[in-house]
């Protein structure tokens, strides 16, 4: 398989209120294979959730390059990289991102809504579908806000799978949840992952990240091998 992501000499820095400059990534590089499982590691403040935003094309870059399936991302326009992002990359948060007074179908049917993926014929089955896959289905009608923790992050990767991405980004996906619930959570990660879908997610677990098929590490502004 061919690479999904390639990051080389890239460097983030951010501008704090008092006008110093707060450097997040120094020419690193980094390489994801279609299809890989790999856990991103590093302390609190180390830049992991920065990483994700580039990768998901939500945040910009000061220089270097970023290319998702060969394609250079700062090259493209505003309209293209959130066309990237809403139909090629999703995202799992640890906080869910839902709208709790809205269902469980109409939160999946989001995606769809605002993206309009164009092999998504009938929005409605291909919501139902995901959930299915996620095993909620039964749960479609019922409001967010009634949802335990697991059946929550169980709406989030349906809606995060609806549009049948190439990437998905989790970051601290059972950082919430009880470990029962997280071990649910995380096996059905695993199995997207089996089924072909490029996984990476953010832990502080070391057995999460012992589980992933390979491991980096955010450490002093630089993505290393574990």
């Amino acid at each position: 398989m061919g690479n999904l992501i390639e990051i080389k000499n890239l460097s983030k820095s951010y501008k704090n209120g008092d006008g110093t400059i707060l450097e997040v990534l120094k020419n690193t590089d980094f390489t994801v294979s279609e299809g890989e499982l790999v856990a991103i590691i590093g302390k609190s403040g180390s830049g992991k959730s920065t990483l994700l935003n580039i990768l998901g094309c939500v945040d910009s870059f000061d220089s270097g390059e970023y290319l998702f399936c060969g394609t250079n991302i700062s090259g493209l326009s505003d309209s293209k990289r959130a066309a990237l992002r809403g139909t090629q990359i999703s995202f799992v948060f640890q906080d869910y991102a839902l709208i709790e007074e809205e269902s469980v179908l109409q939160n999946v049917l989001t995606p769809i809504f605002f993206n309009k993926p164009s092999d998504i014929g009938k929005p409605k089955e291909a919501a139902m579908k995901a959930l299915n896959l996620v095993g909620i289905s039964e749960l479609a009608k019922k409001k967010v806000r009634t949802l335990s923790g697991g059946q929550k992050q169980r709406t989030a990767i349906a809606r995060a799978i609806v549009g049948g991405p190439k990437l998905i980004l989790a970051d601290e996906p059972t950082g919430a949840l009880d470990s029962e619930t997280a071990e649910s959570i995380l096996n059905l990660l695993f199995d997207l992952n089996k089924e072909g879908t490029t996984v990476l997610i953010v832990t502080h677990d070391g057995d999460v990240a012992k589980r992933c098929k390979r491991s980096v590490r955010l450490e002093d502004k630089q993505i290393l091998n574990v």
